[in-house]
């Protein structure tokens, strides 16, 4: 890690949020957006969400679950553009579906939102958490407490991409914990994230949150990919 990574990060988002509302076109078509700041037109916020929200009751360590679509089209842009470039600008609207998404599945029954952690190093790297950025967007929509302190990440671990099903379970076991038991003492609580693909990093996080003494917890995520059926 460079020295510097954080501010960079933190400058090339400053930059992003100055350039491209003056553009007024959609990060995914092309096409005018409807005002400026708002990173998809119509047609493709429409494409975002058309299968979403997608919930289930259960199948996951982490409890009940919802997503606003598919990984795929202007969603999976729109997550890759928060993630790599360092667009932090369009969480407002990503944290509105995802908030839409809870909201409409029914899932809002908690004490708590907690994201799923970045190892510091990779924090450092990218200088920012986009799970935190998205859960404090639903916090604040629901009134509720975001505690980004409640989980943390032990060890680096290698991204869930380059992995199979197998491999992602063994990737992650074992790699959170809870410092402070008492943050989440008897609190239901919300687990945030961006991308789910085989549920092996929530179950994690979950198993964790619960052996702390979490009353619940169930997941809210922007995208789905692969063949997940949440």
């Amino acid at each position: 890690m460079k020295a510097g990574g954080t501010k960079a990060g933190a400058v090339l988002a400053a930059l992003a949020d100055l350039v491209y509302p003056a553009a007024r076109e959609c990060l995914w078509c092309g096409r005018p957006a409807v005002r400026p700041g708002r990173p998809l037109c119509p047609a493709c916020l429409d494409d975002a969400v058309r299968d979403g929200p997608r919930s289930a009751p259960a199948g996951l360590v982490a409890g009940r679950a919802v997503a606003v679509g598919s990984y795929e089209g202007a969603l999976r842009e729109a997550v890759h553009r928060l993630k790599f470039s360092g667009w932090t600008f369009i969480v407002p609207l990503l944290g509105e579906l995802l908030t839409g998404a809870v909201a409409q599945s029914g899932l809002w029954t908690a004490d708590l939102v907690v994201p799923v952690p970045l190892h510091p190093r990779r924090l450092a790297e990218r200088g920012f958490n986009q799970s935190a950025l998205l859960g404090a967007a639903v916090a604040r929509s629901f009134g509720a407490s975001l505690e980004g302190r409640a989980l943390v990440r032990t060890r680096a671990t290698r991204s869930q991409v380059e992995l199979g099903p197998d491999e992602r379970g063994r990737n992650v076991r074992g790699a959170f914990r809870v410092p402070h038991p008492g943050l989440v003492a008897g609190a239901r609580v919300l687990l945030v994230d961006d991308v789910l693909t085989t549920g092996a990093t929530a179950g994690e996080c979950g198993r964790a949150l619960l052996d702390a003494g979490a009353a619940a917890v169930d997941l809210a995520v922007l995208a789905i990919a692969g063949g997940d059926t949440v």
